[in-house]
């Protein structure tokens, strides 16, 4: 059988504070978007669109039938999710997307990884395949499913999330799900409301703003938008080109 090396680059923000690693990409054919977990029955952006913005769908074009790549991108960026596989190269043993039939040949570089993102201290396995590779990786211990173990690794302190496979052959509802995933993202509060940006005259402008939830009279509103050029991070709050009136927004803007 012939091996499969990995079709995508890794997607690192340069703030990326997590890095959540899953298994290996299905075939090309089951993709709906050019990005991390592709597979339309992949429950893994409705479980972050219900954690962000209480909306399965949230993260789906409209029709439903093609994830929203770009929304993705600009959402992962603005929190700093950074976002991988544990496999690099594997052999399929059967023609399906199930993680039960990989033979893993080459597992990540994932010193190489986290010199990429210096603030990282957070990985998030999201299946017991991507765990069990990336334990061979690092040697750290094997936690419960919704629960972590800390390690070092490269010379940093980490700490190993597992969460559930967000696969429909693990047959939970995406709500149940989720619970878990709340854990690694539990300083998020969901937004008041969002801002989607997407403009070509006079230049190109693609964006995701949100205004922060406050929970006390007294707590301070104090927005970060990232900006970016092609993709490449150039600067938070450039008062010269973000108008202050947005300034209490939070997001990033291409």
């Amino acid at each position: 059988m012939n091996s499969e090396l990995h079709p995508l680059e890794p997607f690192l923000p340069a703030n990326a504070r997590i890095l959540m690693l899953g298994s290996f990409p299905p075939k090309r054919i089951r993709w709906s978007m050019d990005f991390f977990y592709p597979n339309l029955q992949n429950d893994m952006w409705r479980i972050v669109g219900y954690l962000a913005a209480g909306d399965k769908s949230h993260f789906l074009m409209p029709g439903g039938r093609k994830f929203d790549k770009e929304r993705i991108e600009a959402f992962c960026r603005e929190r700093g999710i950074a976002l991988y596989d544990t496999a690099v190269e594997v052999i399929r043993l059967k023609d399906n997307a199930s993680d039960n039939f990989l033979q893993v040949v080459r597992e990540v570089d994932l010193a190489a990884l986290l010199a990429r993102i210096p603030h990282c201290r957070t990985l998030v396995t999201t299946g017991q395949k991507a765990t069990d590779t990336l334990r061979a990786v690092t040697g750290c211990g094997e936690p419960a499913v919704g629960e972590s173990v800390a390690f070092e690794y490269a010379g940093r302190s980490m700490r190993l999330w597992r969460m559930p496979s967000s696969s429909r052959a693990y047959p939970r509802p995406v709500e149940w799900k989720a619970e878990f995933y709340r854990k690694v993202f539990r300083d998020y509060k969901e937004p008041l409301f969002w801002i989607h940006l997407n403009m070509d005259y006079p230049f190109n402008l693609k964006g995701i703003l949100y205004f922060p939830r406050v929970n006390l009279e007294y707590e301070n509103v104090e927005g970060i938008i990232k900006l970016y050029n092609n993709q490449v991070f150039i600067a938070d709050n450039i008062k010269e080109v973000i108008p202050e009136f947005l300034m209490l927004l939070k997001g990033v803007i291409d």
